[in-house]
């Protein structure tokens, strides 16, 4: 598995699952303890996200933004790429997208100079499925197509998408 996936991973804190589709990460955030005062906030408010609690505890500043999926394409991009891309757009403040993909195996081929082996592209496209999965399951749909307008939350930093989960919560 390439370093890059090794810390693709579900974060699940307080029961909330945070899927990371940049490949950028809490690293620790699986083995955080949850204080009293995290806790008490998510009790006392249900829409409080404990992530962002975590994210000041820590010192980092991030914006956290409202909005919908706007575009939800699975399949092969730029003509090299296989994988998800999501569209987010936020209330009027612009769009942001991320992608999540692998080199697609037909177009692109492993050589020698290559940086990555196959058997890494095999299983970074087995994450890419859990993901897609997960984020199905998430927004209770059965295809990437119909995520076209589910609501989301989406943690940015310095412009770039840190994270974003599907709002359970208002579903």
């Amino acid at each position: 598995m390439s370093k890059k996936k090794e810390e693709l991973k579900h974060v699940y804190i307080n029961g909330k699952r945070f899927i990371d589709a940049t490949n950028l990460m809490i690293a620790d955030a699986p083995k955080t303890e949850l204080t009293s005062e995290m806790i008490t906030a998510i009790d006392n408010d249900p829409a409080e996200d404990i992530v962002e609690k975590y994210l000041e505890e820590e010192g980092t500043k991030q914006s956290k933004l409202l909005g919908k999926i706007t575009k939800a394409e699975f399949g092969i991009y730029e003509n090299s790429l296989l994988g998800l891309i999501l569209e987010f757009s936020f209330d009027g403040k612009g769009a942001m997208f991320t992608k999540d993909t692998v080199w697609d195996y037909t177009h692109v081929k492993h050589v020698k100079r290559c940086v990555w082996t196959d058997e890494e592209r095999d299983s970074d496209s087995v994450l890419i499925m859990r993901t897609v999965s997960s984020i199905l399951s998430d927004a209770k749909k059965k295809s990437v197509h119909d995520l076209v307008g589910t609501p989301v939350e989406v943690i940015i930093k310095d412009n770039t998408i840190q994270n974003y989960r599907i709002l359970t919560e208002v579903l």
